[in-house]
């Protein structure tokens, strides 16, 4: 699974399944900073959920980390849950509609 941010980046993820957590496994707690200097608000404000084979499993629109946790794995890993909450809900217009909608109010589409 994979966690891609707003700017396009993917973060590797093992569970994504619930929409309020996701859940990844880090090398050390070097790596888990580097995946948290990346979780800014601006890279926030879209966040996608996919399958390994890019199967889409859900979008979040303006999200917030909650919280954090992080386990510490008999090899040294680290099992992080950073717990999230979507702060914009509801249909998210894209630009292509917005295209649309100006088209029709101009009378160039009906």
């Amino acid at each position: 699974m994979n966690m891609t941010l707003h700017n396009g980046t993917k973060i590797p993820i093992v569970d994504g399944s619930y929409t309020g957590a996701v859940v990844l496994i880090v090398p050390d707690r070097q790596a888990l900073m580097g995946i948290w200097d990346q979780l800014t608000p601006d890279n926030l404000q879209k966040l996608q959920i996919a399958q390994d084979d890019g199967t889409l499993i859900h979008t979040l629109h303006g999200v917030v980390i909650d919280s954090q946790q992080s386990v510490t794995n008999p090899d040294g890993t680290l099992t992080v849950h950073f717990y999230l909450s979507e702060t914009v809900t509801g249909d998210i217009t894209t630009d292509a509609e917005c295209a649309l909608a100006g088209k029709i109010l101009l009378g160039e589409e009906v």
